[in-house]
C-alpha cells in the first residue's frame, strides 16, 4: 500500500483467489478507514489494473460497488498499460512536446541559437525524459518518434535547416536523445547498486559483480 497526498495505490500479486483475498482486504480497510473519518472515497476516480498473463482478473469491489478495471491509467504522470508496454505513454510524451514546440515556436519570433536551445532545454526535453528509465524503449520505431521532436527543433534554429541532424548535433553540441536516456539509465543503474534509490536490486534482477 503506497500512500500519496489524497491518493492511494495498492499493488498485490493476483494469481490466486488467495492473493485476491489479500488486496480485497486492504481495499476493505481502506473503505472502513474512509467511513470511519468521514472521508468519502471517489469510486468514479477509483481503477484497477490487471497486469500479468497469470493475474486471474479478479472483480474487486469497494463498500459493495465494483472497482472500475481499465487497461491503461495515468501513475505518477506515467501511463501504464495492462500488458506492461509503455508505447501509449510515450506517444503522449511525444505529442505533449510537440505541442509545446508548436506553442513556442509560435509565441517567439526570434530563431536565434541560443536562445531556441534554452527554450528547448528548458520546456521541452523535460517532457521527453520524464521518468525515462521506467519506459525507455527499445523498439526502434518508437525511439525514431522521439527522436524526431529533437530532430525537428534543431531544424528551425536559423542557418541549420540545410543541415543534416548528426551536423546539427554537433554544431550546436547537443547529444541524441537516445544517448541522453542511456545515460540516464546508467546513472539510475548506479545509484541503485549505491543504494541511493529505495529499490531493492535483486527484486529487478540488478547486482553488481566482484
Amino acid at each position: 500500500v503506497l500512500l500519496y497526498a489524497d491518493d492511494v495505490k495498492i499493488i498485490g500479486k493476483a494469481a490466486s483467489s488467495a492473493d485476491c483475498s489479500l488486496t480485497q482486504a486492504d481495499l476493505n480497510a481502506i473503505e472502513q478507514w474512509s467511513a470511519t473519518n468521514k472521508l468519502p472515497l471517489s469510486l468514479s476516480k477509483s481503477q484497477c489494473l490487471h497486469i500479468g498473463r497469470r493475474n486471474v482478473n479478479h472483480n474487486f469491489t469497494i463498500g459493495g460497488s465494483p472497482l472500475p478495471v481499465v487497461s491503461q491509467c495515468t501513475d505518477l504522470g506515467l501511463i501504464r498499460s495492462s500488458d506492461f508496454k509503455y508505447n501509449a505513454h510515450i506517444s503522449a510524451t511525444v505529442n505533449k512536446a510537440n505541442r509545446a514546440m508548436g506553442m513556442l515556436l509560435r509565441t517567439f519570433s526570434s530563431r536565434k541559437q541560443p536562445f531556441l536551445l534554452k527554450l528547448f532545454k528548458t520546456y521541452i526535453r523535460p517532457i521527453l525524459e520524464y521518468a525515462a528509465p521506467v519506459w525507455n524503449t527499445a523498439s526502434a520505431g518508437l525511439d525514431h518518434d522521439v527522436e524526431r521532436v529533437q530532430r525537428r527543433f534543431t531544424k528551425r534554429i536559423h542557418g541549420l535547416n540545410q543541415q543534416s541532424y548528426t551536423s546539427r548535433l554537433e554544431l550546436l553540441r547537443l547529444d541524441s536523445l537516445a544517448a541522453r536516456r542511456q545515460r540516464i539509465d546508467l546513472m539510475t543503474i548506479r545509484k541503485a547498486l549505491c543504494g541511493d534509490l529505495s529499490i531493492d536490486c535483486k527484486t529487478i534482477g540488478l547486482f553488481a559483480v566482484q
